[in-house]
């Protein structure tokens, strides 16, 4: 089975790129989904985050509050490595376990979508690597509608990624996701016809 890495930065369209893969019947597993998991209340990690970081992190049922703990990490680099020291580990260990249960079901291609491959120094995990690009202001448009987040708390939260132009030659495929949903899809096809899916 093909692992193909699929990044972009946040607001690029990664998850509307899953979605047509998902319709055209790959599966698609999302590091952000993996990540909810590994911090379900109760759970190691949960526990670790509600030490590390107290209890104003928690919503008022008692799960992680993502946007608070955002918030608290993502404007101090020291605090946003102790996250990543709890998390990361955990979420490793659950996309490995998904991977390998892909291909005992016999799949050829399975895509994992996470955001900060590069960052994390993940590339050597993948048999190939899709980006997904999208113009700045449509990126920031997109995480004021989906997140409800200020341009100060995007901006913020880039900080954290690598700007998509120093992705580009590293990838072996680029989705511009500036156009419509046809073009979309268009270039999702193509993907899949050049992985011989």
């Amino acid at each position: 089975m093909k692992w193909i890495g699929l990044t972009g930065n946040m607001g690029s369209g990664k998850s509307a790129v899953g979605e047509i893969l998902k319709n055209f019947g790959y599966p698609v597993v999302s590091a952000d989904l993996l990540a909810r998991e590994a911090v379900k209340r109760q759970g190691p990690a949960w526990q670790k985050l509600v030490d590390c970081f107290g209890e104003g992190i928690l919503s008022p049922d008692g799960e992680i509050d993502r946007r608070a703990l955002g918030d608290t990490v993502f404007s101090n680099p020291k605090k946003l490595k102790d996250l990543e020291a709890i998390v990361h580990p955990r979420v490793r260990e659950l996309s490995r376990d998904r991977r390998q249960s892909l291909e005992s079901q016999g799949h050829r291609l399975a895509f994992y979508d996470v955001p900060l491959l590069f960052e994390k120094g993940l590339e050597g995990e993948f048999d190939f690597i899709v980006l997904v690009v999208s113009p700045e202001a449509q990126q920031i448009e997109r995480l004021r509608l989906r997140d409800g987040l200020t341009e100060a708390q995007i901006r913020s939260r880039w900080s954290a990624q690598w700007p998509a132009e120093k992705k580009t030659d590293k990838v072996g495929f680029v989705i511009k996701n500036d156009g419509d949903f046809n073009y979309l899809e268009a270039q999702v096809r193509e993907l899949v016809r050049q992985l011989g899916g």
